[in-house]
C-alpha cells in the first residue's frame, strides 16, 4: 500500500475543514433543545464524554452548566479548538478516525452534524467502538440526502449517507441501534423559508470490533 498517496489524498480532504462560528449560527440555538431532548439524563456526572466534532464549544457549554465536567471536544479547526479552550474546556485537534484516546475509556459520545465530514466514516465508527466501554453510547446526527439544502454539495461534506446506509455502518462496527429519528426543521435562507432534515441515531457498543 502507497501510504504516501493516502496522506496525500487525506490532506486534500481536509483542506476544506472550516470553524463553525457560533454567532448567527442556527446551530447554537438547536443545540440546548436537541440536548434536552436526546442527551441522557441517567448519565453520571463523572462520565467520560467526547464531543465529535464540537464547533466553539456549544455542547460542552451546555453540559457544563448540567454538572459534567469530564468533557473533551474534538475537531480539526485551529480556530474552534482556540475558541473552545478560550472558555477553558477541554479539547484536542485531532481527526475522528484517528482520536487520541485510550482503548475503552470513554462513555459516551456526543457526534452531531460532523461523521459527514469525514471521508472515512467507516474508520471513524471502528475508532468510537475502540474508545467506548462495553455497553458505551453515542448520539450520532447526520444531515439527511437528496434536501433542498444540496448537504452533498458541502465543500467539506464527504459522507451524506442515507438511513439505511448509516444502520449498516453502525452493525458493521460493533454497534446496536437503540433509537432513530428523522429530524426536521424550516430555516429562512435569503428571506426564503426551506425545509431541511437530519437523521438521529442513538447507538450502544455491543461488541469490540476494533
Amino acid at each position: 500500500m502507497d501510504h504516501k498517496k493516502l496522506e496525500k489524498y487525506t490532506r486534500l480532504a481536509l483542506d476544506t475543514v472550516y470553524s463553525e462560528p457560533e454567532l448567527n449560527n442556527y446551530h447554537t440555538q438547536l443545540i440546548p433543545r436537541i440536548v434536552e431532548q436526546y442527551f441522557p439524563a441517567e448519565l453520571r456526572k463523572d462520565a467520560e464524554i467526547l464531543d465529535i466534532g464540537c464547533g466553539q464549544g456549544t455542547f460542552l457549554d451546555v453540559i457544563r452548566d448540567k454538572g459534567y465536567l469530564a468533557s473533551v471536544g474534538v475537531t480539526l479547526s485551529p480556530d474552534d479548538y482556540e475558541a473552545c479552550i478560550s472558555k477553558k474546556h477541554k479539547a484536542v485537534l485531532s481527526d475522528m478516525w484517528d482520536l487520541p484516546v485510550q482503548d475503552n475509556s470513554i462513555d459516551y459520545i456526543w457526534c452531531r452534524h460532523a461523521i459527514e465530514h469525514s471521508p472515512y466514516p467507516l474508520f471513524a465508527l471502528y475508532d468510537f467502538n475502540r474508545v467506548l466501554i462495553d455497553g458505551g453510547a453515542a448520539f450520532i446526527e447526520v444531515p439527511a440526502p437528496d434536501c433542498p439544502r444540496g448537504h452533498e454539495y458541502n465543500p467539506n461534506h464527504y459522507s451524506v449517507l442515507g438511513l439505511n446506509m448509516w444502520v449498516s455502518l453502525f452493525r458493521k462496527t460493533g454497534f446496536q441501534v437503540t433509537k432513530s429519528d428523522v429530524f426536521e426543521i424550516e430555516l429562512i435562507i435569503e428571506d426564503k423559508k426551506v425545509k431541511d432534515k437530519s437523521f438521529i441515531f442513538e447507538i450502544v457498543k455491543h461488541e469490540t470490533v476494533a
